[in-house]
């Protein structure tokens, strides 16, 4: 039971970056030309990359002080 417990605790702070994360990305997206979506103009996968290592990061810390 308390190994349930854990990995219950563990998944919940996970899944809490994750939100967070995907709540700053779409405030900041939301926000990049005074609310309104900036035009499709192409992915920027170099940004994209940086988003997802910062995001591994912020997990593993996460889950390390859990």
């Amino acid at each position: 039971m308390a190994i349930i417990l854990r990995l219950n605790a563990v998944l919940d702070k996970g899944i809490a970056v994750a939100v967070v994360g995907y709540t700053d990305a779409l405030v900041a997206a939301l926000f990049t030309q005074n609310g309104v979506p900036a035009p499709e103009g192409g992915t920027d996968t170099g940004d994209i990359l940086r988003q997802v290592e910062e995001l591994e990061a912020e997990l593993h810390t996460a889950l390390r002080s859990a």
